[in-house]
């Protein structure tokens, strides 16, 4: 069993590896770019412009946004949870199979020795290879 450190809040905050930061950032640039240049021409020619927009489509734009994020939360946890499921499945499968190994195999230690190195073999790399890691370490 891997057991890792539990990492603090900053190290979470400022992580980018698996992190969707990187892609989304210049789209996030650019909308906060934007907001600022309409908050600054609002504020400079408030004359200019009469009309406001009040707190009505910032409630439906958040509204839509939280439905539309729920909606991917559910999504990620489904499909982590199928991992982990399928995951769970394949080292109960390995174990069966090593114990059968176990039973089947003739009474040569070295055959069964060398099977059983490579089921579990098989089940690091695959885990590398899942997790775009050298696979022959």
């Amino acid at each position: 069993m891997i057991v890792r450190p539990r990492p603090g809040a900053l190290a979470i905050l400022f992580a980018w590896r698996g992190s969707i930061l990187p892609q989304i950032a210049p789209q996030v640039t650019a909308i906060t770019a934007v907001a600022c240049l309409v908050v600054a021409t609002e504020q400079g020619w408030a004359h200019a412009i009469p009309l406001t927009a009040g707190i009505g489509p910032f409630t439906l734009i958040g509204l839509a946004l939280s439905i539309f994020l729920s909606f991917r939360n559910n999504a990620c946890y489904d499909r982590w949870w199928e991992a982990r499921k399928v995951w769970g499945s394949l080292v109960v499968e390995a174990r069966g199979l090593a114990r059968l190994l176990g039973a089947l195999l003739p009474e040569d230690d070295a055959r069964r020795r060398r099977c059983l190195e490579r089921l579990a073999g098989f089940a690091h790399a695959l885990h590398a290879r899942l997790r775009g890691q050298d696979d022959a370490a």
